[in-house]
C-alpha cells in the first residue's frame, strides 16, 4: 500500500498547477529575501556611521574651554577641529592614502604587526586600495598591507613606516590609514576655527549632550541622517510584512484546496487501513518539497541578481560595507514558513480524518 501511495503522490506532483505555484512562491520569496537585505543594509549603515569616531565626534565653538571638557571621563578626545579631517598622502607617484590621527585605540582590531609606538608609525587595514576615489575604481588592485612592513612611504616631505594591519572597518573609506595624534598635529589642515570631541560609545550620547547644555556649551553633530535614510529602513519592512501575509495565505489556500482535492484518495487510503500519520506524512512530504523549491528557486534567482549587479557596487566596496544575505534573518523565515506548512497541513487533515469514510468518498472532490 506504501508503494502504491508512493507512486500516486510522485505522478501528482509534477502538475501546471504546481509548477506554477512554485514560480509564485520562488517570486514571493525572493522578495522576502530582497528586502530582508536592504533591511540588513541598512542597519550596518547605520550601526557602522554612530559607532564609527566621526559618529562619535561633537563639533564645538572655538571659544570652548577644553580643560572644563576633559574632565567628563566619556569623552576620551579634545582638541581643534583639524584632528576631524585627513591628509592626502601620494607616494611612488601612482599610489594614494588619506591619513587619519587615530583617537580612538579601541576603534580598531589589530591583525599583523603592532599598534603605533614610534614616531613616523603607520598602521593601515588588512585590505588596502591604495588609490584616489574614482567612478572606475578597480578593487582588484586591493593589497594585504602587510605587503607594505619595512618599505618607508614617502610623499618627498613626510616619511611613514606601516608597522601594522587591522580589520577593514565599515563605512570608512578603503584608502585610509592611521598615525598618531603627535605625527597628525604637523600637517596644516584648515579646521575651521572650531573645537571638537570624540566621546568612548554611543550609549552615553546623551550623557554627554546634557553635560554641555549644563556648561552652555553648543555643539554641532556632523552626523545627521535624511529622509532617504528613513525610506530605506522603513519600506522594505512594510513590503516584507505584506509579503509574508501574501505567501501564508497562498500557502493555506494551496494546501486546503490540494487537500479538498484529494477527499476521495484519503477516504480510499482510509479504508484501506492506512494508518493517519502515514497520510499525514506524504502531505507534508509534497508540500515540503514544493516549498524547498521555490525557496532553492529564489536564492538562486537572488545570487544571479547579486553577481549582475555587483560592479555597480563600488562605492558599498570603497567604504568597506558589502551587501550580504542575511543568513539568521533567513533562516527564521524559512524555518516559520516551514512550521507554519506543518501545522496547517495537520490542522486540515485532522478536519478530514473526523469526517466518515463514506462521506468523504461521496464528496468526490468537491471542497
Amino acid at each position: 500500500m506504501k508503494n502504491n501511495l508512493s507512486k500516486y503522490f510522485i505522478r501528482k506532483f509534477i502538475t501546471t498547477k504546481n509548477i506554477i505555484h512554485i514560480i509564485i512562491n520562488s517570486f514571493l520569496i525572493l522578495i522576502v529575501l530582497l528586502c530582508l537585505t536592504i533591511i540588513k543594509l541598512s542597519n550596518d549603515f547605520y550601526k557602522a556611521t554612530t559607532n564609527g569616531i566621526e559618529g562619535r565626534t561633537l563639533v564645538l565653538p572655538e571659544s570652548t574651554d577644553l580643560n572644563l571638557i576633559k574632565n567628563n571621563k566619556s569623552i576620551i578626545f579634545a582638541s581643534e577641529g583639524k584632528y576631524r579631517f585627513g591628509y592626502n598622502f601620494d607616494f611612488n607617484e601612482i599610489n594614494y592614502i588619506y591619513i587619519k590621527p587615530l583617537l580612538d585605540e579601541n576603534h580598531i582590531k589589530m591583525i599583523d604587526g603592532h599598534v603605533l609606538k614610534e614616531k613616523g608609525d603607520m598602521i593601515c587595514p588588512k585590505k588596502l586600495y591604495p588609490y584616489e576615489y574614482s567612478l572606475n575604481m578597480d578593487f582588484s588592485k586591493t593589497i594585504d598591507s602587510k605587503s607594505l612592513f619595512d618599505t618607508p612611504l614617502s610623499n618627498g616631505k613626510y616619511n611613514f613606516n606601516v608597522v601594522g594591519t587591522y580589520t577593514n572597518i565599515q563605512m570608512e573609506e578603503a584608502n585610509v590609514c592611521y598615525i598618531s595624534v603627535n605625527d597628525f598635529s604637523l600637517f596644516d589642515i584648515d579646521s575651521y576655527n572650531q573645537k571638537m570631541i570624540v566621546y568612548d560609545k554611543k550609549e552615553n550620547y546623551n550623557s554627554i549632550t546634557d553635560f554641555l547644555d549644563n556648561n552652555n556649551i553648543s555643539y554641532i553633530n556632523p552626523i545627521t541622517f535624511d529622509e532617504s535614510y528613513v525610506y530605506l529602513k522603513t519600506i522594505p519592512i512594510y513590503i516584507l510584512s505584506i509579503v509574508i501575509i501574501i505567501i501564508l495565505n497562498i500557502a493555506y489556500s494551496f494546501a486546503k484546496k490540494n487537500i479538498n482535492n484529494n477527499n476521495k484518495i484519503i477516504g480510499l487510503l482510509r479504508a484501506f487501513g492506512e494508518q493517519k500519520k502515514f497520510i499525514l506524512l506524504y502531505f507534508l512530504i509534497a508540500h515540503i518539497i514544493l516549498i524547498s523549491i521555490s525557496i532553492l528557486v529564489s536564492i538562486i534567482v537572488f545570487f544571479a541578481i547579486y553577481s549582475i549587479i555587483q560592479p555597480y557596487l563600488t562605492e558599498f566596496m570603497y567604504y568597506n560595507l558589502y551587501i550580504n544575505l542575511p543568513i539568521s534573518y533567513t533562516l527564521i523565515f524559512i524555518l516559520i514558513f516551514y512550521l507554519f506548512i506543518v501545522l496547517i497541513i495537520k490542522h486540515l487533515l485532522n478536519k478530514k480524518f473526523k469526517i466518515e469514510i463514506n462521506n468523504l468518498l461521496e464528496k468526490n472532490n468537491k471542497a
